[in-house]
């Protein structure tokens, strides 16, 4: 069997305040790790260090099974900078494959500062439509915590809809959201863990 095509993501996104800029593991595993810690701070007493963030970016990285046959070149994740590549780190958004037999993922993390500005709309918008149109994935899916009004909304507003829920360890049981089409899932079935499969 031969092996899959490497696949070229973008080294650049652009939106009209943001410029998304592809996750560099060894550039960017400090960031990476600090704000997942100031988003995730006191969750579940979880620190995030840079051999943590590393390690969960390498198991979420897609597999040909996920990603149209081809082989991911890395993680599916961008920086979000405001304005230029040199601007301030806001957050990032990208695409999490926590097992071969499951849809990616969209995630996306703002520091709290930069929340409820519209950031990440506009960031997942264009993310979105570069992994839907430009690589013409089908299957996406959203996972949100219920109580989490501005996740829902956000993937809502993006054209998801509500499509069942899975157990994701370790914070239980999420709503999952699909792309009209796709199918449903069940926590009954859709059993996953926060570090993906390891890789």
């Amino acid at each position: 069997m031969s092996e899959p095509t490497l696949a070229i993501f973008a080294p650049f996104l652009h939106t009209k305040r943001l410029t998304m800029v592809l996750l560099d593991l060894e550039r960017d595993v400090q960031v990476l790790a600090e704000t997942m810690n100031v988003f995730l701070s006191g969750n579940d007493g979880f620190e995030w260090t840079v051999g943590r963030a590393r390690r969960l970016m390498t198991n979420l990285t897609l597999s040909p099974t996920n990603f149209l046959g081809l082989k991911a070149p890395g993680p599916a994740f961008y920086m979000l900078h405001l304005d230029s590549e040199t601007g301030p780190v806001v957050g990032f958004v990208g695409l999490n494959e926590r097992s071969p037999d499951v849809p990616p993922d969209v995630g996306f993390v703002l520091k709290p500062e930069y929340q409820n500005q519209g950031y990440g709309t506009e960031a997942a918008t264009a993310f979105l439509d570069y992994f839907l149109h430009d690589f013409g994935l089908k299957n996406i899916c959203a996972m949100v915590l219920g109580d989490n009004e501005r996740s829902v909304k956000l993937v809502r507003k993006l054209g998801f809809e509500r499509g069942g829920d899975a157990v994701l360890e370790p914070w239980g049981v999420l709503d999952v959201y699909v792309l009209p089409g796709m199918k449903h899932f069940s926590k009954e079935t859709t059993k996953l863990s926060r570090w993906g499969v390891d890789k």
